[in-house]
């Protein structure tokens, strides 16, 4: 009941005027940036809004799969257009060549088959695991291949490894205003979901900004022990340095002391 009640704390202290006052600082941020550089960049409407997620403590059961955090507006800009590659098990024949197949793993939207998952590690290799170039998973047993392929598209990744901090991408420059805002609050609602109480900040930033808080959790003060002052000693212990005290200076009398014989 504790983490359910911390968790929709946490939902519900994030509003979307909070979100909007950050994706507005950011916004303006770019703006000032674009007008003082002199050079275009390539694809800067391409540039990602990522929400950061800090945790508490390090999750329990790591996983190397992400999981899936549906948004309310995809990130691709022309999702009815848009080309997908979706890996599955071989086949006799397929017709596909080494060269075909690393140009279109180079797209983003990569939907895998589920039962090849635990593949991957040994047939892609490091470099894609440590750009988060992750295929997502879809469950091919079932008929609806459509629905499964449009909601991993559609879907921000959430990477619970082995530390307290990920990134969501949540959003584009290309993006009004209102739908990135609409991201940011489904992608937190639904990592809430996921993670529960164990959220400490959220923080949006873009590539090259500040990261601006729009979540804070309140540190749990029981976790915390305040040590005594070193100067300050408790009563007994008083009472034992002063009897070490007295017993020394006994001894010491008692070696001066000598008797004399006539």
């Amino acid at each position: 009941m504790a983490e359910e009640a911390a968790a929709e704390t946490s939902r519900a202290a994030v509003s979307p005027e909070t979100v909007g006052k950050a994706v507005n600082a950011l916004l303006k941020w770019k703006d000032e940036q674009s007008s003082q550089s002199q050079k275009a960049q390539l694809l800067e409407k391409d540039e990602l809004f990522n929400l950061i997620v800090t945790l508490k403590k390090i999750p329990e059961n790591p996983r190397v799969n992400p999981h899936k955090v549906p948004l309310p507006h995809p990130l691709l800009s022309e999702p009815a257009a848009a080309e997908v590659c979706l890996i599955i098990d071989d086949r006799p024949k397929s017709g596909l060549t080494k060269d075909t197949a690393s140009k279109k793993i180079k797209s983003e939207n990569i939907p895998i088959s589920k039962r090849i998952i635990p593949l991957l590690p040994r047939l892609l290799g490091k470099p894609f695991f440590k750009k988060k170039k992750i295929p997502v998973a879809v469950d091919l047993k079932h008929r609806n291949w459509k629905e499964q392929i449009e909601k991993g598209c559609g879907s921000a990744l959430l990477f619970l490894s082995s530390g307290t901090c990920s990134v969501v991408k949540v959003g584009k420059l290309w993006m009004g205003k209102e739908q990135i805002v609409e991201n940011v609050i489904a992608a937190i609602n639904g990592i809430v979901d996921i993670v529960g109480s164990n959220i400490r900040s959220f923080h949006l930033k873009l590539l090259d900004s500040l990261a601006i808080p729009v979540y804070q959790a309140v540190p749990d003060l029981r976790r915390f022990k305040i040590a005594p002052e070193t100067d300050q000693l408790s009563s007994k212990e008083e009472e034992e340095v002063v009897e070490e005290e007295d017993a020394s200076s006994h001894q010491k009398k008692k070696k001066k002391t000598k008797l004399t014989v006539h």
